[in-house]
């Protein structure tokens, strides 16, 4: 699978952005970090970096239909399990960890291993970090390429990519919400039309799907900072945020059609890998290490020292637990699926006149 470097730089920036988000934003607004004053200009300026999450799911939109192209269904699931449950196994159990021996309120067995599941929430237990909301909208899109992959549908995507795209442009237009449809939805969906652009060979048709679910997900992004502004959890402006959301699909489009995967970027694996670490442990173990030592080091030096901390320890992560550890979740993964992707493979119902009509 071919490597966009400027990607993993993109992916660690949004991170970093989240990061200091939280950091010098969220933490400090709802009480979690005790300190008498924000960060000035700098919170200022990161009370944006909540839109690093936004990025993330462009990326995955882009990077998961890159590494849908050209594999099994069985392939597929074994890559993006390998990718996403060892790192959120090994630093949901770190978290927990931190919290037992930090003196907070400990984390139930049950609650733990309903975390496994990597959405809790939706069998009624409560996050081990509430960073992890994020990770039900990736599970369900990665479902969903899955479940083209599966039907033998994945060189079609232009077509489904096109009448999804259709649909969530009506519902808008008609003010109608349907899950599934717009909102989030719609940034993975710039990201694969982002990827057509780069891969197809129509790309003006590519480039009005890119075109048309940008312009939806950025009406999204300024109708979500709209409600967080009227909450007052946010001086945010509505417009900022689709000005920057705006920014980086340009960047994104530039970068795709100019220098696609032509470049190369020092350590981009290294710092691309360290990205879902990051994210997974900064927020709750940042907060402890904040209130650890908010009454020994001054605002700044905390800042720094935790930042740096956290970064330090997703590298290691990385490179002393994913990377060693790869090829054993990998062939955990193959035994795991591989049999039963079969055996759906060989039920499929296959509906001639359906068959027909894609093909």
């Amino acid at each position: 699978m071919k490597r966009f470097a400027w990607l993993d730089y993109f992916r660690f920036s949004s991170a970093v952005a989240v990061v200091m988000f939280h950091y010098t934003v969220n933490n400090i607004n709802n009480g979690s970090v005790k300190f008498e004053t924000n960060y000035g200009i700098v919170s200022d300026i990161f009370q944006y970096g909540y839109l690093g999450v936004d990025v993330f799911f462009i990326i995955s939109g882009f990077v998961i239909l890159l590494s849908a192209m050209g594999r099994t269904p069985a392939e597929f699931a074994v890559s993006r399990a390998t990718r996403l449950f060892p790192a959120f196994l090994f630093c949901m159990t770190l978290t927990t960890c931190v919290v037992f021996f930090s003196g907070m309120p400990t984390i139930t067995l049950p609650r733990y291993i309903a975390n496994l599941t990597m959405v809790p929430a939706h069998i009624g237990f409560e996050a081990v970090d509430g960073v992890y909301w994020s990770l039900a909208f990736e599970i369900l899109f990665y479902a969903t390429v899955f479940a083209i992959l599966l039907i033998g549908r994945i060189k079609h995507i232009r077509k489904i990519l096109a009448a999804y795209t259709t649909v969530s442009l009506v519902l808008f237009l008609i003010d109608a919400h349907v899950f599934g449809f717009g909102g989030y939805f719609m940034l993975f969906a710039a990201g694969c039309a982002l990827y057509l652009i780069y891969h197809d060979s129509k790309k003006a048709f590519a480039l009005v799907l890119f075109a048309v679910s940008a312009m939806l997900s950025v009406v999204g992004a300024h109708e979500r900072a709209s409600e967080i502004l009227e909450s007052g959890r946010l001086a945010i402006s509505p417009a900022t945020v689709s000005i920057i959301l705006s920014a980086v699909y340009v960047c994104f489009y530039s970068l795709t059609v100019f220098i696609g995967s032509n470049i190369n970027l020092p350590y981009s694996r290294e710092i691309g890998a360290t990205t879902y670490p990051l994210y997974l442990i900064h927020n709750v173990i940042g907060i402890i290490l904040f209130q650890k030592i908010n009454h020994t080091y001054t605002q700044w030096e905390a800042l720094l020292f935790v930042t740096t901390i956290i970064i330090v320890m997703s590298f290691l992560i990385y490179r002393f637990y994913e990377k060693i550890t790869y090829g054993f979740w990998r062939d955990f993964f193959k035994i795991l699926f591989t049999k039963p992707i079969q055996l759906m493979k060989r039920i499929r119902i296959h509906n001639a006149n359906f068959k027909q009509w894609w093909d």
